[in-house]
């Protein structure tokens, strides 16, 4: 079908390069020798070369005859057929485009069905079927557009004969006007019209009186013009006939493809419903059943990736925290050792005044306090390159960033991890080892605690003891204490009075003294600048012991937090593994039944229902044969207790009873006649049934009749 169709519109085309060379042929053409007349193409001519030739020479011959109106008219002509053959092209490549694409689809299509491994391929042919006559529909909708464009377009040139054929006409009447009446109407003759020259030879008529000057000559094809537009007006009326003929035609063959379209449409809809009829049934509880494992499975694998995702925040959370830790005892030991640092120097300058006070100095002291002085000068500039560093160190706006910045990421994971842990599901087996883990822990540490204590007790009289002991001694010797620390500081005071003696020996002259008085000066005021940049020191090392207790503070609300969020964690844990041991033991009995479906049906040993089940007869070996499929249902009934209302309704103290029953698409059953007021039948029937969608319907929504009847009185 498509190859015709290509061959179609190669015709068009062909048909279509062909007009301009004939218009030009069918052109009236003005010649020496007589009127104008039609030239035709030469149909002796073989090929369509020789054609063009012939063609060409003509053209060449009397393109120097023609007018300037017929070149432009031929020009436009051309133009047009030019921009027509250009849309045309264009249209063509379209098509081309979509069959190679229809050809690639038929290739892959005939290679699956040659390759035959599915035999799903039967039910795609009224899908085939359907897309090639859509194909064909478009097709045919494409061609009665061009049809209508084609029918336009005549429509179209008809206008501009008949315009041209009016012309004509009215060119006809203007010429008449010339030709001079040859009977006398009254009207003077002698006058004399003078015009301008015309383009054309001028024609003089010679009268009696006058000469009548610039009448135009009549075109000698002026008839020939008007057949031929009569004959172009017929052969468009024609084509027009033609292609509304043509173009009812392709809508007759649309409706008809609609109608075979929704006739497929229909045979497809109706294969579908008996594919799906035919997939219903024991198939579905299988591919349920199935689908609800591979669900838990995955479920299960789901919460263990989350879990193991958990722990993993969890250990680093706990790495930083420890990080965290160490840097900030760290910060705490440097204030300290800075603050002892500092209380040293305050003593040791105390120290430095009073013996200023107390004692003059000498040569020997002036040089020993000057090299104290550049010792003290030394490690007062050591103190304040440390006392920098340590400034840098701890008011470091970066350093201070990458804390907050730190924080900010902890609390931030501290957040993901309530909310991830909030959601999550997992095994108990990592986390019950640690806490059994940490149960041993905190044993150890009792007993270390139980241990302490017995050493602090044991101390404890041991220090008892020796206050007995002392209170003793001092009651033995009598000697107080008091007596003691006086006689301690008389000794004291005896020393220090030996020292300022001995000091009082060494003098030195006044010079030397000014020079001293100058460099105390000097040390009072070094030593003024370095007690204010030690106190300046000190209150920045308050600062920062204060920002260390807000950090503290928050590390253990973090603490805290992550403890609650642990004891939290750890009950919902219990919680979550008590679930996932449900549903193991739910996988456990869905694997065996899978397994009694994939690997067959067990065979039941029965026993007779009239046959008591705690009886010591023989056993009834007799086992019940199943197909696959096929299940073995029971209905037992053990006994019927029946009220004092009851028995007054049967009126009988001891009555016969026996039930009856139906089930499904099976016969009634009844069990034997029993004589009592609370009757015991034990009776079981058993049916083998196919669980399939009827059957289930009859178990959900449909009764089974149970009646008891009291039998025959005697």
């Amino acid at each position: 079908m498509s190859y015709n169709y290509i061959h179609i519109d190669i015709k068009f085309i062909t048909h279509l390069l062909d007009p301009p060379s004939r218009i030009m042929d069918d052109y009236p053409v003005q010649e020496k020798g007589g009127p104008a007349r039609l030239r035709k193409p030469n149909s002796s001519s073989t090929t369509v070369i020789d054609q063009l030739e012939q063609q060409a020479i003509r053209e060449r011959q009397q393109i120097g005859k023609w007018e300037r109106l017929v070149l432009e008219d031929k020009y436009l002509k051309l133009q047009e057929d030019n921009l027509l053959l250009k849309r045309h092209a264009r249209k063509q490549e379209d098509k081309l485009k979509k069959f190679a694409v229809k050809l690639v689809k038929l290739n892959s299509d005939k290679k699956k069905a040659e390759s035959g491994a599915s035999p799903a391929a039967a039910s795609k042919k009224p899908t085939r079927d359907v897309t090639y006559l859509e194909d064909q529909i478009e097709r045919l909708e494409v061609q009665s557009r061009n049809a209508q464009a084609e029918n336009a377009a005549l429509t179209r040139s008809l206008h501009l004969l008949q315009n041209q054929l009016q012309l004509a006409t009215q060119k006809s009447v203007t010429a008449t006007d010339a030709v001079q009446s040859r009977i006398d109407s009254g009207i003077k003759k002698n006058l004399r019209v003078v015009g301008p020259p015309t383009t054309r030879g001028a024609g003089t008529a010679r009268t009696g009186q006058g000469v009548v000057v610039g009448h135009t000559k009549l075109p000698q094809y002026g008839h020939s013009l008007l057949e031929e537009t009569r004959a172009q007006n017929a052969g468009l009326a024609y084509e027009l006939e033609k292609r509304e003929s043509i173009i009812r035609k392709k809508d007759e063959q649309i409706r008809d493809l609609h109608n075979q379209m929704s006739a497929q449409h229909a045979l497809h809809e109706n294969e579908l419903l008996e594919l799906k009829q035919q997939a219903t049934g024991q198939a579905r509880t299988n591919i349920q059943e199935n689908i609800d494992l591979m669900r838990l499975q995955r479920e299960v694998k789901d919460k263990s990736t989350k879990l193991e995702a958990v722990q993993s925040q969890f250990e680093t959370l706990s790495s930083n925290l420890t990080h965290m830790k160490g840097s900030h005892d760290a910060l705490l030991r440097q204030l300290e050792d800075a603050n002892s640092q500092l209380k040293q120097e305050q003593s040791r300058v105390v120290a430095l005044q009073s013996q200023l006070k107390r004692n003059p100095p000498d040569a020997n002291r002036l040089v020993e306090l000057e090299e104290q002085l550049n010792d003290i000068i030394r490690e007062n500039a050591i103190l304040k390159e440390a006392n920098e560093n340590l400034v840098n160190s701890a008011f470091d706006m970066e350093r201070e960033r990458e804390w907050r910045q730190r924080e900010n990421a902890l609390k931030v994971q501290i957040a993901q991890l309530e909310a991830t842990l909030k959601a999550d599901l997992g095994e108990k087996g990592n986390i019950l080892d640690r806490l059994t883990a940490e149960r041993e822990a905190t044993e150890r540490q009792d007993k270390q605690n139980r241990e302490l204590q017995r050493e602090y007790y044991k101390l404890k009289e041991q220090h008892d003891e020796l206050k007995e002991k002392m209170k003793f001694f001092t009651k033995e010797s009598a000697v107080d204490f008091t007596e003691i620390e006086e006689a301690l500081l008389l000794v004291k005071q005896r020393k220090e009075q030996e020292e300022d003696n001995l000091d009082f020996l060494h003098k030195v002259a006044d010079e030397q003294n000014k020079d001293l008085e100058k460099n105390l000066k000097m040390l009072t005021a070094d030593h003024a600048e370095t007690i204010e940049e030690l106190e300046k020191t000190r209150n920045m090392l308050i600062v920062q012991h204060q920002i260390n207790k807000d950090y503290q503070q928050e590390v253990d609300a973090v603490n805290q937090k992550m403890e609650e969020n642990k004891t939290e964690y750890e009950s919902k844990l219990d919680e979550y593994a008590q679930l996932l041991d449900i549903r193991a033991a739910r996988i456990r009995k869905l694997e065996a039944q899978m397994k009694d479906v994939a690997y067959g049906t067990r065979q039941y040993n029965i026993r007779p229902g009239d046959e008591p089940a705690d009886s010591d007869a023989e056993e009834y070996d007799e086992s019940v044969q199943l197909e696959r499929g096929e299940n073995l249902f029971e209905i037992h009934i053990g006994k019927i207790d029946l009220t004092r209302d009851g028995l007054k309704v049967i009126g009988d103290e001891e009555p016969s009873l026996f039930c009856t029953w139906e089930f499904f698409e099976y016969e009634t059953q009844a069990t034997p006649v029993v004589k009592s007021s609370n009757p015991k039948f034990e009776f079981t029937s058993q049916y083998v049934v196919k669980v399939d969608d009827f059957f289930l319907h009859h178990l959900q929504k449909e009764s089974n009749i149970f009646g008891d009847t009291p039998g025959p009185r005697h």
